[in-house]
């Protein structure tokens, strides 16, 4: 007669670690948020939320600089990172991966700015570029990019 021993002792590690509701929260987050921006009575979130949506009372063109990039990218990062996610599934430790997709996330969203948004901002108005002295639309005082963070938190 033929025994099969089935050896379960890894199955626990990764039953905890799919049992686990994690989120990355990447944006304009904690007291960045609260923070006036220089020169200005606005917060960081309020002008953040004036260029991602735009304004039309006040001229200002949409200037996604967080869905759009992320729509665009972070895809293509979680594809490419699918083995990272089973490794570290395998090890119990996906909390690691959300903070490695946050860290991601965060220099998409850094590319952007750097990049008018990839190429898709309206260019700054003679007026705004005369005023700031720069053509690179939502670079100024690098306040706002340096405003973007991410944060792993549970899903409860």
């Amino acid at each position: 007669m033929t025994q099969v021993k089935l050896d379960m002792s890894g199955f626990k590690t990764i039953e905890k670690a799919l049992s686990d509701n994690y989120k990355v929260r990447v944006g304009i987050l904690g007291s960045s948020a609260s923070s006036n921006h220089k020169n200005s009575n606005l917060t960081n979130a309020e002008i953040g939320a004036k260029h991602e949506f735009g304004s039309v009372s006040e001229n200002i063109p949409r200037r996604s600089f967080l869905k759009y990039p992320l729509d665009l990218k972070m895809g293509e990062w979680i594809s490419k990172n699918k083995s990272l996610y089973y490794r570290l599934l395998a090890e119990g430790s996906t909390r690691k991966f959300y903070v490695a997709m946050g860290f991601a996330a965060e220099n998409i969203i850094d590319e952007a700015f750097n990049s008018s948004g990839f190429g898709t901002w309206a260019a700054n108005s003679p007026r705004t570029i005369a005023l700031k002295g720069s053509a690179m639309p939502l670079i100024d005082t690098g306040q706002l990019k340096n405003s973007i963070t991410s944060r792993v938190m549970t899903n409860d």
